[in-house]
């Protein structure tokens, strides 16, 4: 029975040691508008930012990657938020996008804890034109679904071990005599 609950433990442990981690998200980021379209321009707003303007430098936007071209920088306010508008490119592809929100210390390195980020779904320019991929919510879903199926399927066969454990063997037993013989 030992057994069992520590495999049911381990078993529940690893979708949540797949999923995303709130604390390791950053800052928080709102968009005006998270349907976008390539051309338009979005008001962004973030906090947990340095307003140490002599080390720290303005939030640099980009998207996707920490590594893109900067789409924008805003000053940060001296309650360590930012408030910019921010022109999605022209020849972004039309799906699911990334915008973040990072900073950089004097010596250019990234600032720990200070990306904050957002999902954009970028849509064609011409309505119809081309589909969107994925879905917002899809990312923590895949790993937590294939966790708890393999945490089930962990749990059946520990219960099927057991009952097999259990069962005596039909071949050593004795059959009782029919009546009258």
């Amino acid at each position: 029975m030992r057994r069992f609950g520590l495999l049911l433990f381990v078993a529940a442990l690893i979708p949540l040691a797949t999923t995303a981690n709130a604390w390791a998200q950053g800052g928080t980021m709102q968009v005006s508008d998270q349907t976008v379209t390539p051309g338009q321009t979005i008001n962004v707003t973030a906090s947990t930012f340095s307003n140490d303007s002599v080390r720290a430098s303005p939030a640099q936007l980009r998207l996707d990657r920490r590594t893109a071209p900067s789409l924008a920088n805003a000053t940060v306010a001296g309650d360590g938020t930012i408030d910019t508008d921010v022109t999605i490119p022209a020849n972004t592809t039309p799906g699911w996008h990334l915008l973040i929100a990072t900073q950089t210390w004097q010596g250019g390195n990234q600032r720990s804890f200070g990306p904050a980020r957002v999902r954009l779904l970028v849509s064609a320019p011409v309505a119809g034109s081309a589909t969107p991929g994925g879905s917002p919510g899809s990312g923590p879903i895949v790993p937590l679904a294939l966790g708890l199926g393999l945490m089930l399927l962990l749990a059946g066969a520990v219960l099927a071990a057991r009952r097999h454990h259990r069962l005596p063997a039909r071949r050593h037993q004795r059959l009782p005599r029919p009546l009258g013989s």
